[in-house]
């Protein structure tokens, strides 16, 4: 089964900018990933990569469209982190996302992020517990906030990863850098800009369905209320139970008015 992993690279831009040339990529670290999960890089086999070691543009393998965006020149594997050279292809894909991972006279970064890709051939867990006494002083408690709170009560470890291939992904890129940058006449920001304005808005429109939804369940609930309250006739009122309908209604009429 397929697995893929994103990071962010916060190393400084280090790069040839006539040869197309970044170097310092770190597509893998043995940090915590928003998906829960930690990939120790001294279990990592790169041997299938290397023998193809192309970069992708997220993880893209349609032919039918540009996805190779160049190659790794160098792979050098350490205790925490998998470090790379990338010479990126000399073809408007591979131009434009050079400069957006500062490879340009300003060395400006506009995206900073890399994924890999490949099978988890052995993997365990931690608790929490466990992660914090790993990390020490590296831990990011920020993270752990995040991933609790999106109900992981634990870490998923990978201790063999068989890497096939890592990938430029957009994840943490700078919108406002980018809006910037696209205006100037750099093709593939405005559409990068796109599809992260697009994501964003199609994650809006599920939190808003939701929120119709619930609100359509309880005009449900209240409509049901107020039916057999009308059958109670007087015992309501003085139960109280009519005044309760009628304050929760005039309050979710209220919320409806703010928000026109």
């Amino acid at each position: 089964m397929k697995y893929e992993t994103s990071r962010l690279n916060d190393k400084p831009v280090d790069c040839d900018v006539e040869k197309r040339i970044l170097r310092n990529v770190a597509p893998l670290t043995d940090s915590l990933a928003t998906d829960g999960a930690v990939i120790l890089p001294r279990g990592v086999d790169s041997t299938d990569f290397e023998k193809n070691p192309v970069v992708l543009y997220k993880h893209s393998l349609d032919l039918s469209a540009p996805s190779t965006i160049g190659r790794a020149i160098a792979l050098e594997k350490g205790e925490r982190e998998i470090l790379s050279e990338v010479q990126f292809a000399d073809n408007e894909l591979g131009r434009g996302l050079a400069y957006l991972y500062g490879v340009n006279e300003q060395k400006e970064v506009y995206m900073r992020a890399w994924s890999v890709a490949g099978a988890m051939v052995k993997r365990k867990t931690w608790s929490w517990e466990e992660a914090r006494a790993f990390f020490g002083g590296r831990w990011d408690a920020n993270m752990e906030t995040m991933l609790r709170a999106r109900g992981y009560d634990q870490v998923l470890v990978c201790t063999e990863f068989s890497m096939n291939e890592f990938s430029a992904v957009e994840l943490g890129a700078d919108k406002e850098a980018l809006t910037r940058v696209a205006r100037n006449g750099l093709e593939v920001a405005g559409q990068i800009l796109t599809r992260l304005n697009l994501q964003d808005a199609g994650e809006c429109l599920a939190q808003l369905k939701k929120q119709v939804e619930a609100s359509e369940r309880n005009f449900a609930r209240l409509e049901q209320e107020i039916q057999a309250l009308r059958s109670e006739g007087a015992s309501a009122a003085a139960q109280r139970n009519s005044e309760a309908v009628l304050a929760e209604l005039t309050a979710m009429l209220e919320v409806a008015k703010n928000n026109r």
